[in-house]
C-alpha cells in the first residue's frame, strides 16, 4: 500500500488526514524480515548523521597557540601593574613599585611566551621524528 510522489501530491489534505491518523484495525503486521532492514536502515542512518568530532587544523592550532602567547604576555603585565599599583598606593611610592613590578610582569610574561614556544616546537618535531623513524625502519 505505498503511494507515489505524484499521487502524495494529489492528496487532499483530508486525505492525508486518514492516512496519517488509520484506524487501529488498518493496521496490517509487518512481517519481520521488513522490520529489521528497516531497523538496520535508521541505524546506518542516524550513524551517518551522528556529529563528528573535527579534526584540528593546523592554521587553527596555530592561531590558538598565537593566542595563548599574546594573553600570557598580557596578564603578566596586568598582573605586574596590578601588584606595583597596589604597592605605590600602600606606601605612598607612586612611580617605584609601579615600573619595577610592571617590568617583573612583561618579564614573566616572556618567559612564559619562550616556554609555550619552546613546547609548540616539541610538538611539531615529535611528528616529524616518528614519521623519519618509520622510514628508516
Amino acid at each position: 500500500m505505498g503511494f507515489s510522489i505524484r499521487q502524495a501530491l494529489q492528496l487532499t489534505p483530508l486525505a492525508l488526514v486518514n492516512i496519517t491518523s488509520p484506524d487501529p484495525q488498518e493496521i496490517e503486521v509487518s512481517d519481520p524480515e521488513r522490520l529489521k532492514a528497516l531497523n538496520d536502515r535508521l541505524a546506518a542512518a542516524q550513524e551517518r548523521a551522528a556529529p563528528r568530532e573535527p579534526k584540528p587544523d593546523a592554521s587553527q592550532d596555530m592561531s590558538d597557540n598565537a593566542w595563548r602567547m599574546v594573553l600570557e604576555l598580557v596578564v603578566g603585565i596586568a598582573f605586574g601593574f596590578g601588584i606595583g599599583l597596589g604597592l605605590d598606593t600602600l606606601f605612598g611610592t607612586m612611580p617605584i613599585f609601579l615600573v619595577t613590578f610592571t617590568l617583573f610582569g612583561f618579564g614573566g610574561g616572556v618567559s612564559m611566551m619562550l616556554r609555550t614556544a619552546k613546547e609548540v616546537q616539541r610538538m611539531h618535531a615529535e611528528p616529524e621524528s616518528s614519521v623519519e623513524e618509520n622510514k628508516d625502519g
